[in-house]
Formats: C-alpha cells, structure tokens, sequence
C-alpha cells in the first residue's frame, strides 16, 4: 500500500517542480498539494526536515556569535 502511495504521490511531487521551473506558481502548489494529500506521511516528514534544519541553522548561528 505505501509503495502505492509513494508511485501516486511522486508524479505529483514531478509535476509541482517543472510547475515552478515553467513560472506557474498557482498549478505548482496545486499540485503539491495533490501530492501531499496523496501521501498522507510526507507532510509530518517534511515538517521533520524542517525542524532539523531549523535546529541546525540555530546551533550555526550559536557558534558564530559566542
């Protein structure tokens, strides 16, 4: 069933990206969209990704300034 979801899901992904590349901003979020609610697990994961880079570009900026 997740292998399902991943195949559904990743044409979408594709097509959001060349969206963008074309300028089409409105069709490029709708169709990450459509991935996203495709793929009901790549939300929580990108949010994840998030907060790790989040977590690193804090640690960064620690460093630099003390």
């Amino acid at each position: 069933m997740l292998d399902l979801l991943l195949l559904l899901a990743g044409p979408g992904g594709f097509a959001a990206f060349l969206a963008l590349l074309g300028g089409s901003y409105a069709q490029a979020a709708s169709s990450a969209l459509v991935a996203l609610l495709l793929c009901p697990f790549a939300a929580p994961m990108l949010l994840s990704l998030a907060g790790s880079a989040l977590i690193v570009a804090a640690s960064a900026l620690f460093a630099w300034l003390f």
